[in-house]
C-alpha cells in the first residue's frame, strides 16, 4: 500500500502546485486507473493495518517477554480495535490527491500510442 508512505511527496506538491512551482501533467490512463482503483485502494488500507497488527501479536505471543508481554498485547489489540482510522486516512490521501488530480492538466492517450502499446503486448506475448 503506497498512500501512508508517501504523505511527504502529497504535502510536498499540495504546497508547491497551487503556487505554480511546480506542475502536474496526467497521462489518462494514469486518471483512469486512479479513478477505477480507489475504493480497493482505501480497502486495503484498512486490511493492511489489520493484517500487521495480527502478525505483531502472533510475534510477541510467541517471543515476547513473559513480564511485559500482557501489556504490549494490550496496546496491539487497542490499537487494532480502531484500524477504520487507516482507512479513514487512506480515503483522506485519496481526496487529497483527488483535488491535485482535479487542478492537473490530462495528457490524451493517442489512437497512435495506443496502437503501438498493443504492438508491444503482442510481441510479448508471442516471445
Amino acid at each position: 500500500m503506497w498512500l501512508p508512505q508517501r504523505q511527504g511527496a502529497l504535502k510536498f506538491l499540495e504546497a508547491l502546485v497551487p503556487e505554480k512551482q511546480v506542475s502536474i501533467i496526467l497521462p489518462r490512463t494514469v486518471l483512469d486507473e486512479f479513478t477505477r482503483d480507489r475504493v480497493r485502494v482505501a480497502e486495503e488500507g484498512g486490511r493492511s493495518l489489520s493484517t500487521v497488527l495480527k502478525r505483531a501479536k502472533e510475534v510477541v505471543d510467541r517471543l515476547g517477554d513473559s513480564k511485559t508481554k500482557r501489556m504490549a498485547l494490550e496496546q496491539l489489540n487497542d490499537v487494532d480495535y480502531t484500524p477504520p482510522s487507516l482507512g479513514e486516512s487512506a480515503n483522506e490521501s485519496i481526496g487529497r490527491i483527488d483535488t491535485l488530480f482535479n487542478n492537473t492538466a490530462v495528457l490524451e492517450t493517442s489512437d497512435e500510442a495506443k496502437l503501438c502499446a498493443v504492438q508491444r503486448a503482442t510481441i510479448a506475448t508471442a516471445l
